[in-house]
């Protein structure tokens, strides 16, 4: 095999001419090796190199020349290197590995491990370097990630704001959170490593078992169960236990998860005590009464049991079959079927019926029919003759349990949800902060590119976490009136992007779809929700359809949909080609953490989170799916009929950036990672910056008499003095210094774009650009110091 050889290349003949036997091996070896091999001078010229190097660097063999290996690696990692390779020209060593980072021709930036040796000439003297280079940009990669999920996990965990433990097989403890310590009384222990059976040798065999069998592979769940404190006091928890898998996939422990319901079971207590004083209520009050005479098939109806049908005053059916005419086949199939287990001789002749009718305006009532049943005597002769009984309006009690049941679905989400959106808004203020400021010190295209997809995919972020708050109502929603068919399109290229190359997403535009009254982030959140699910269904590849049409429920069809009234509405739906579910299945897939993918994909968060979105707009939603058939999850959104102010609802804010002139800030924070990157963008906006940890230290340095024109304070901090209560005493005492507050969290349903006793208050995470436009009004507002 020929060498091949280059302008201005080393010759590897000649190289291995000292070796006339292997000359032939080399070359072949040379040639083909998976690594890039690379020989250059002592000062680094290249001299040859084989095409796996080519292919790694990326350049042609001409566009080598003149080149030397220095210049293919990262100017940051330079010195480095050089350091590395001085003991080894000097001869103070053999060789030397590194890993670093390359520039590529295409200007991506890679991980490389290389090995560098000294090659003597044939007097025995080095006169060449041989590295040997292997791509590690995957492994560097993969255990960033790692690293990143061990982190999130731990942190998650802890900062849960429920009770919830991580242990290994022997029920050790790995880790817990804080609310687990706080009530289960063991604040002040160190518990990792010990045995949960011993801080708690009493818990119940129902208990030991559930874990048993998570550690086994199945997940345990309770949805109500009783724990005795060490206060002596009941509390009434929902829990779950899950396995989780080691790497290889095996079981190394269960997680538990333990909710506090006791609220909803006082609620629930309190609701039964009310339904017994309102029985005791309707014993004296004024029902519809009827009276059937089963002999002659006669009937009585009084004038109010004929107004709960929906009848007229003069209408009065006499009979059974009359009755039918009244109140349609179907009602009457349900009576028939009750009457005739309540005429049996053996039972006990009560009758009682819930019977949903829809009244001749149009409107849906539902009805709780008690009665008895009138027997001719004992024995076996013994017949029904008569039934009496009454009617009440149950309609409004049906409506009460529905929206309790569709609460109870969504307790645990809300509380979850509002638990974590402030830590993690104060970790994408930390990214968005440092990505800017990087993105300021880089004039470099490929990288400016790099930066600006970070930066997009932590406002992503930003929008996930609105989706959170959202769902625990939270954050007060901005709706407006949508053009449905435009809005579809212009959040196409996201999902697009979510689905991959193997799906195929179709849009049906129609231009006569009504408008609606919506807040955009929200719909845009329900709608990537129904198309991930749908992506998830078809793992070989299928078709998502998107589109939107004009319906219009009447009492029927709005009977069969939960949430629904009979009204126009727009229904907004996505179709997919998968795998269908069963009915049992969709009966399930709106509860909260609900879902049938495997370990470790989806939350099962995503339909319950469109569910909430369609419920909080008036609307519901709709499941259509069969085995084989595919799925169709719809939204029903009551149609607007304002027309002339649809719109896309988009907000924006201008891109151009205020800066200061020298004046002092005073930021308040106790996230160090938080503050830190404050400070730096401060001083990148030209303000000169001082720092607090908690507002007791900030009142301290102002009582001192340090100068400070603004004080900057996050809402949430340590100790029992908060951010509002720091802007108050800034106020009070130090009237001539300026406020502006920050939270990463919203409570109480408050926006945090409203001002707080007028001081401004900037929600997390925030731009650079934004942050200099509200220090700049914050300290236009500031009054004049005193004289």
């Amino acid at each position: 095999m020929a060498q091949k050889s280059y302008p201005g290349q080393f010759d590897t003949k000649a190289l291995m001419s000292a070796r006339p036997n292997m000359g032939a091996w080399f070359e072949g070896v040379f040639e083909h090796a998976a690594m890039g091999i690379v020989v250059t001078d002592l000062h680094g010229r290249i001299q040859t190199c084989n095409p796996a190097y080519l292919s790694l660097v990326g350049h042609d063999a001409q566009a080598l020349e003149g080149m030397t290996a220095y210049d293919l690696i990262h100017p940051e990692d330079l010195p480095d290197f050089m350091a590395k390779a001085k003991p080894l020209l000097s001869g103070k060593l053999p060789f030397f590995e590194i890993e670093t980072r390359y520039r590529r021709a295409d200007g991506k930036v890679i991980w490389v491990h290389i090995r560098v040796s000294l090659l003597p000439d044939e007097s025995g003297t080095p006169g060449h370097m041989l590295s040997l280079i292997s791509d590690i940009s995957e492994r560097k990669q993969f255990l960033a990630e790692l690293q990143g999920l061990r982190d999130r996990l731990e942190r998650f965990i802890e900062d849960a704001p429920t009770p919830m433990a991580m242990f290994d097989h022997e029920m050790r403890y790995i880790r817990c959170s804080r609310r687990w310590l706080d009530d289960y009384d063991l604040n002040g222990e160190q518990i990792e490593g010990k045995r949960h059976y011993d801080l708690f040798p009493d818990l119940p065999d129902s208990w030991i078992k559930a874990h048993r069998r998570g550690l086994a592979g199945e997940i345990v769940k309770c949805r109500e169960d009783w724990f005795l404190r060490p206060d002596q006091t009941v509390q009434w928890l929902r829990w779950e236990v899950h396995p989780w898998h080691e790497a290889s996939g095996e079981i190394a422990g269960v997680i538990v998860f333990a909710e506090d319901v006791s609220d909803r079971k006082r609620a629930e207590q309190s609701l039964r005590e009310s339904e017994a004083r309102l029985r005791l209520a309707a014993e004296a009050a004024h029902f519809g009464t009827f009276d059937i005479d089963l002999a002659t098939g006669q009937a009585h109806w009084s004038p109010e049991a004929r107004g709960l049908l929906g009848l007229p005053p003069e209408a009065s059916p006499q009979t059974i079959d009359e009755m039918e005419r009244h109140i349609g086949p179907r009602a009457m199939l349900q009576i028939r079927s009750q009457l005739q287990s309540a005429f049996d001789p053996t039972g006990s002749g009560r009758l009682k019926q819930d019977l949903g009718l829809t009244l001749p305006n149009g409107n849906r009532r539902w009805l709780q029919v008690h009665g008895r049943v009138i027997f001719s005597k004992n024995g076996p002769q013994r017949h029904a003759t008569r039934v009496r009984g009454m009617l009440m309006d149950v309609t409004e009690t049906r409506q009460m349990q529905r929206r309790l049941e569709n609460s109870k679905r969504l307790e645990s989400i809300g509380r979850l949800s509002s638990g974590i959106a402030h830590d993690f808004n104060n970790l994408l203020t930390v990214i968005l902060s440092n990505l800017e400021l990087a993105q300021r010190r880089t004039s470099d295209p490929e990288t400016q590119a790099l930066l600006d997809t970070a930066i997009e995919a932590s406002e992503m972020g930003a929008t996930f976490n609105s989706r959170l708050l959202s769902l625990a109502r939270t954050r007060r929603v901005q709706p407006g009136v949508l053009q449905v068919d435009r809005h579809l399109a212009s959040i196409w290229p996201i999902l697009s992007r979510a689905v991959g190359d193997t799906i195929d997403l179709k849009i049906l535009h129609n231009r006569k779809i009504w408008t609606v009254r919506a807040d955009t982030a929200e719909l845009d959140s329900a709608l990537l929700n129904l198309v991930v699910n749908a992506r998830d269904a078809m793992p070989h590849g299928g078709q998502i359809t998107i589109g939107a049409k004009n319906v219009t429920l009447d009492a029927d069809a709005a009977e069969d949909l939960s949430g629904a009234t009979p009204g126009e509405y727009v229904r907004i739906f996505v179709k997919d080609t998968g795998l269908g579910m069963p009915p049992e299945i969709v009966e399930q897939a709106q509860e909260p953490f609900f879902t049938t993918k495997s370990v470790g994909r989806g939350t099962g968060l995503g339909l319950t989170s469109a569910a909430a979105f369609a419920a909080r707009e008036n609307g519901c939603m709709q499941i259509e799916s069969a085995p084989g058939r595919g799925t169709t999850v719809s939204v029903l959104l009551p149609r607007d009929h304002d027309d002339q102010q649809a719109g896309t609802n988009d907000g924006g804010e201008a891109s151009g950036i205020t800066y200061g002139d020298g004046e002092v800030i005073l930021v308040v924070e106790d996230d160090d990672l938080v503050r830190e990157t404050v400070l730096k963008r401060l001083e990148v906006l030209g303000y000169v910056v001082c720092e607090a940890r908690d507002a007791v230290s900030a009142c301290k340095m102002l009582d001192e008499g340090h100068h400070v024109d603004l004080v900057f304070s996050d809402v949430a901090m340590p100790g029992d003095m908060s951010g509002h209560d720091l802007a108050d005493w800034v106020r009070a005492k130090h009237p001539a210094v300026g406020l502006l507050l920050t939270t990463g969290n919203v409570v109480g349903g408050t926006d945090p774009k409203d001002s707080s006793n007028g001081v401004q208050i900037l929600p997390k995470p925030y731009s650079i650009a934004r942050l200099g436009r509200k220090v700049h009004d914050a300290l236009r507002r500031r009054l004049p110091s005193p004289v």
